[in-house]
């Protein structure tokens, strides 16, 4: 997903009251570390520890329920593979979380009062042996994530396979859920008792739970109730064998405000279990207006909406297909966006509800889900050939341009990948890891998420 520069592979690396500005560099080998980083420096007033274009793989919290204390803070070794932050403010920025394994958040385990930012990021291709493959953040945390993925991961016995919030707020905008398979309940998002969660712009697709929630569950308890407002997203192509193939609400003390959203095309007993409040959105087939009354007259087919693709932005996105889509024109607007994140304790910010997930503003238009985007088949194929020359298919990059035309592949830092000139056809563009690229062909440039 992003330009990687440095590798943090099964190396204990601890940052121990270091801050702004710090940017994270350091490589490593040994024969088993437990994580791979261990952020411990205590939370100071407008400072915050910084890692940029870093690969954080191969940790193993597995061994016994031991643990080490650093800082006061308490780290058990069967917690975060990847990162073990506490008490910590901490920004990543176009950094891999992958192919970690832990007991419990085989990517990253976040505790203890800490803040931690995710700007295009990707937590993706981690194990857990118990609970949560991707990422777990308890005690009165905050999460933060800006143009991110979480995919792939795995919980091969427990819950959350992607990411689990429990007694902590989350703030997720442009980000995309998908991949993620749980051995038990919720495959995508487990949004736990305590939390408050606030999602913008967000597709959650593709996840599989063998029990409830194939996508997102939401629990609460009469002490410590559970808050979540899930406004321009969609939540499709999940799957669960029983409850809330696309989102299952457990019980009255968990609530979701569903706001401009589409739940629909997903796989279980129902598609959104529970008692929920509905506004300009959509679930199953059914359209529902400002009162959350439905529309009469107005359906939403399953193929209305794109499976997951790369449609431009950090973020893998679906595209809303046909013209007779009720979710052209039965959503909400820039100006009535605006003001319900002016609801909110914390605003959400204007650049992030009043576009959308692939950066496209929703002015003037009244779109429901995260791409503000109209195109139908031919347009898409149309899209794909003149207006955006590059595709990605299986992690190989294809370029199109015209015969005997430049083309140049730069990573996102500006360093050159690669010449080559074009023949005119779909040209693949072999060798290039993961990350973020833009392709310049003659005067102008494009780019695009491997």
């Amino acid at each position: 997903m992003k330009q990687i520069n440095k590798y943090i592979i099964p190396y204990i690396f601890y940052l121990l009251a270091i801050h702004t500005p710090f940017t994270a560099n350091a490589t490593g080998e040994t024969t088993h570390v437990y994580h791979t980083v261990v952020i411990t420096a205590p939370s100071v007033y407008r400072e915050k520890v910084t890692l940029k274009a870093l690969k954080i793989i191969n940790g193993s919290a597995t061994g016994a329920s031991t643990k080490v204390t650093s800082n006061g803070k308490e780290y058990y070794r069967t917690q975060g593979g990847g990162m073990n932050i506490s008490g910590a403010t901490v920004e990543l920025t176009d950094c891999e979380i992958s192919n970690n394994t832990a007991t419990t958040a085989a990517g990253i385990y976040i505790a203890n009062r800490s803040d931690v930012s995710f700007n295009r990021c990707s937590i993706e291709q981690n194990i857990g042996n118990g609970n949560t493959g991707g990422i777990l953040t308890t005690g009165n945390s905050i999460i933060r994530m800006v143009d991110s993925n979480v995919s792939s991961n795995v919980a091969t016995t427990g819950i959350a396979a992607g990411m689990q919030i429990q007694t902590s707020k989350s703030y997720i905008f442009n980000s995309t859920f998908s991949g993620n398979k749980s051995g038990s309940n919720v495959g995508g998002c487990y949004l736990r008792e305590g939390s408050e969660n606030y999602w913008v712009n967000c597709t959650v697709y593709g996840n599989e739970a063998i029990g409830y929630g194939g996508g997102m569950t939401i629990y609460g308890t009469s002490a410590s109730p559970a808050k979540t407002y899930l406004i321009s997203s969609t939540i499709s192509g999940n799957e669960a064998t029983s409850m809330g193939g696309g989102i299952n609400i457990t019980n009255a003390y968990g609530t979701l405000d569903l706001q401009n959203s589409i739940v629909s095309g997903n796989t279980g007993t129902n598609e959104l279990n529970g008692t929920y409040n509905k506004y300009y959105s959509i679930v199953g087939n059914k359209v529902y207006n400002a009162s959350g009354v439905e529309i009469s007259g107005k359906v939403f087919d399953p193929d209305m909406l794109d499976t997951l693709k790369d449609n431009g932005g950090y973020t893998p996105t679906c595209l809303l297909l046909k013209d007779n889509n009720p979710a052209f024109s039965c959503g909400m607007n820039t100006d009535q966006l605006t003001t319900l994140s002016r609801s909110f304790a914390i605003p959400i910010p204007e650049n992030i509800i009043a576009n959308d997930q692939i950066g496209n503003s929703r002015l003037e238009n009244n779109i429901i889900g995260p791409v503000a985007k109209k195109c139908n088949t031919n347009q898409i194929n149309k899209l794909q050939q003149e207006e955006y020359p590059v595709k990605v298919i299986n992690h190989i990059l294809y370029v199109k341009a015209f015969p005997g035309e430049n083309i140049a592949i730069y990573t996102v830092s500006g360093q050159l990948s690669g010449k080559v000139q074009s023949a005119g056809e779909w040209l693949p563009i072999l060798n290039l890891s993961k990350g973020i690229y833009i392709i310049k062909i003659a005067n102008k440039s494009y780019k695009v998420i491997i």
